[in-house]
């Protein structure tokens, strides 16, 4: 068994340079080098069956990935961006599967090298002074030129993530809108289905402004829902998966504390990346 050298050195730097055009202008320039180690039950090798026809198995030979990102970005007022992103990835860690029969294995590999191209803009959407919301929009392009299981695989695929939130407040109500629309993609050899959702939320406030009530339904119309396909070599299959997105939540709250003392400082310790690896 061809094992991997766990023996390296490497040094990952961050660059920030913000330059200011005027006091309503700003550019922003950014590059960091970064490591993603697998999760622990990535690495897993023993089998795991989700149902007659599925098996799933870790690879404990797995290496983690390292990528490179340049980021440019515009800002203005300090509330609109617009950026533009280029990175590289080598040693992908991506799902890969394998048929035998009727039989699906998925587990994980390292792909040589992806490329991705993202443009992004957010903003805030204040519309009066009881009507406001955020805007984010993003479009990508994911490039793979490589051979998967010693097949030839090439493709360039452009793809639309978008999040938008509505809030409207009048006197002690308040009613929140918000929902996300993911195009279909492509993840190495699977298609992946077009998703989104919308939820709703309406809360009011008690007893002089500290407290607080909310309802509020998540996925309203059902449609946060994962399809995958392949048609690759000779794997062949399709999946969807569904699960409870709709909810109806109940939240009460109350503050008794003076609300001009600020909260503590959120830390993160030197266990956090490690806690992280758990995964699912």
């Amino acid at each position: 068994i061809l094992r991997p050298d766990t023996t390296y050195f490497n040094l990952f730097p961050s660059l920030f340079v913000t330059y200011k055009i005027s006091p309503a202008h700003k550019l922003r320039f950014s590059y960091s080098r970064r490591i993603f180690r697998p999760y622990y039950s990535d690495l897993n090798p023993f089998l795991f069956y989700d149902d007659p026809y599925t098996i799933t198995r870790g690879n404990p030979f797995l290496s983690p990935q390292y990528s490179n990102s340049f980021e440019l970005t515009y800002i203005l007022f300090q509330a609109v961006n617009i950026s533009a992103s280029y990175s590289y990835t080598n040693d992908l860690i991506s799902d890969i599967s394998f048929q035998d029969g009727r039989t699906i294995t998925n587990t994980k590999e390292n792909i040589n090298r992806q490329d991705n191209l993202n443009f992004n803009f957010s903003a805030p959407t204040e519309i009066t002074d009881w009507w406001g919301g955020y805007l984010w929009v993003g479009v990508y392009a994911n490039l793979f030129d490589d051979k998967v299981g010693g097949e030839e695989l090439s493709f360039n695929q452009w793809g639309l993530n978008s999040f938008l939130s509505q809030t409207f407040q009048v006197d002690d109500w308040s009613l929140e809108i918000s929902g996300f629309f993911n195009s279909r993609s492509r993840s190495i050899i699977f298609e992946n289905g077009a998703n989104g959702g919308v939820n709703v939320s309406v809360g009011k406030r008690l007893l002089k402004g500290k407290g607080f009530v909310k309802v509020g339904v998540t996925d309203v119309f059902k449609t946060n829902q994962f399809e995958r396909n392949a048609d690759f070599g000779n794997v062949r299959f399709n999946s969807l998966d569904t699960f409870e997105s709709r909810g109806l939540s109940v939240s009460m709250s109350y503050n008794f504390g003076n609300s001009k003392v600020k909260r503590s400082r959120e830390r993160e310790t030197a266990s956090s990346s490690e806690q992280d690896r758990i995964g699912k």
